[in-house]
């Protein structure tokens, strides 16, 4: 047996289309999870293990665990851009000089 594991983005706000009471009731729920929105049996049953999960103290450390390394993630990525950002303006600043030197070179070798 295999556990796969799957994401599924859904849009909660849409208008258009034919959509199924069942559906609607899922994706009411999924936006706001509260037990008066678990409309049927299944989204009861869902609903129970949400709250169990939610009970869960060993769950609850893995979320926080997993959501610290996210955040450590995206700290790292933004200090990483920000120094790639200050050496490509190093690298800038550095060709610009080189630009205007050589611009003083063409001008001195004109004038004469």
């Amino acid at each position: 047996m295999y556990n796969l594991a799957r994401t599924l983005f859904l849009y909660t706000g849409g208008t258009q289309g034919n959509i199924p009471d069942e559906l609607k009731e899922f994706l009411r729920y999924m936006e706001h999870t509260t037990a008066e929105n678990a409309q049927n049996e299944k989204l009861g049953e869902i609903h129970q293990m949400v709250e169990k999960v939610k009970q869960d103290r060993e769950v609850a450390f893995e979320f926080m665990k997993i959501f610290e390394r996210e955040e450590m993630l995206i700290q790292q990525g933004i200090a990483k851009g920000r120094e790639q950002e200050r050496s490509n303006t190093e690298r800038e600043r550095l060709r610009a000089e080189r630009a205007e030197r050589m611009l003083e070179q063409l001008q001195q070798e004109l004038k004469r």
